[in-house]
């Protein structure tokens, strides 16, 4: 009979002594510890970007030869990406150029331009549905009431 603690040759040494158990027991452990690290890593969604340019129109109230009535940038306008429930996903406000950029998961949206003061009206909505790594664009144009 072999006593605890003890190999069956005799020799007295624990099993969990020697050098090559220890290794492979050290592994075992670190191996355990990196996979459950990776099973509690939680998954991002894939985001995309909508991003465009934000200009009023017309600047002129007759076109004329020669005189540039080209729609203008509008800086400040708010725009909103709305899930299918109404929430609000992001929010990104215009620059001096007009341009605007908003990044969100993929998934359905609705792209909704606030009212500018000075303006007539509101740009349209847009529905824009965004796959993983997307980037849309999608230009807004808000009326300066200008006839």
């Amino acid at each position: 009979m072999t006593p605890a603690g003890t190999t069956p040759t005799g020799r007295g040494v624990s099993l969990a002594m020697r050098p090559s158990f220890l290794i492979t027991l050290a592994l075992a452990v670190v191996s355990t510890v990196a996979c459950a690290d990776d099973a509690a890593t939680t998954t991002t969604p894939a985001t995309a970007v909508v991003r465009g340019t934000v200009t009023a129109g017309p600047t002129c109230p007759v076109v004329q030869e020669g005189v540039d009535c080209s729609d203008r940038p509008v800086q400040g306008a708010v725009i909103e990406l709305l899930d299918l429930q109404g929430v609000v996903v992001a929010t990104a406000t215009s620059d001096a150029d007009g341009a605007y950029r908003l990044t969100g998961p993929a998934g359905t949206y609705t792209l909704e331009p606030q009212p500018v003061e000075g303006l007539m009206g509101t740009a349209a909505s847009v529905e824009v549905n965004l796959a993983p790594g997307s980037n849309e664009v999608i230009d807004l144009t808000y009326d300066t009431g200008i006839r």
